[in-house]
């Protein structure tokens, strides 16, 4: 399957990402100031879009191969424009970094993107230091164990209906679970490989790293 990169301009942490295997890329997007992301971590972009808004002054480095400029006053934030790119150029699989932190408003408005690529056929990905995020279309899914993160199922459209999980702390088997309850919150793996199926619907997976909080007192 093809992949391509898309680096966003939201926040992104330092740690390493091998946990959660992502394969190698071969077109990297960067999203007006995720363009900075992309060179901090020492990717070439091979194409730069958005309106630089953020990115007041374009790279003089010419560490890419092509620019799109778009007008500030537009429906598709800069993430999206360059989702809109990735699906013109039919890669199958879009990795979205830079796309967590920061504004709530910006958060949601990728996590929607990730809808808007689910709808089109392909397969979307929001990843972080501690988070992986993705939506599903109807089928069934496997992911591999992760020790130490929790693995949440949420009804992204109004219901997801015929939903079913194996491999998990807390099963479900041919459930209905809706978008105004998050009964599907903060499940564990139990086995080396968790399984979920649905038939029908939109289904958001978060894969979360578990923090250990403490307050100390004073």
């Amino acid at each position: 399957m093809s992949v391509c990169y898309i680096f966003s301009g939201g926040i992104m942490g330092d740690n390493d990402l091998s946990a959660f295997k992502i394969p190698d890329a071969d077109y990297i997007i960067s999203a007006d100031a995720g363009y900075l992301y992309a060179k901090k971590h020492g990717f070439e972009t091979d194409c730069l879009i958005g309106d630089f808004d953020t990115l007041e002054n374009l790279p003089d480095d010419d560490k890419y191969n092509e620019l799109l400029k778009f007008k500030s006053e537009k429906d598709d934030t800069d993430t999206m424009l360059a989702v809109r790119h990735a699906l013109e150029k039919d890669f199958d699989k879009i990795y979205i970094f830079g796309a967590l932190g920061g504004r709530f408003d910006h958060t949601f408005s990728n996590v929607q993107t990730l809808n808007f690529i689910a709808s089109h056929g392909k397969k979307g990905f929001i990843v972080s230091e501690n988070e992986f995020i993705t939506v599903l279309n109807p089928g069934e899914y496997t992911f591999e164990k992760l020790s130490g993160y929790s693995f949440s199922v949420f009804a992204l459209s109004d219901k997801a209906e015929g939903v079913c999980e194996r491999g998990f702390k807390y099963s479900l088997d041919n459930a209905t679970i809706e978008n105004n309850f998050p009964v599907g919150v903060c499940n564990e793996f139990i086995e080396e490989k968790g399984v979920i199926s649905f038939k029908s619907g939109k289904i958001l997976i978060v894969i979360s790293k578990k923090q250990n909080l403490f307050y100390e007192n004073e």
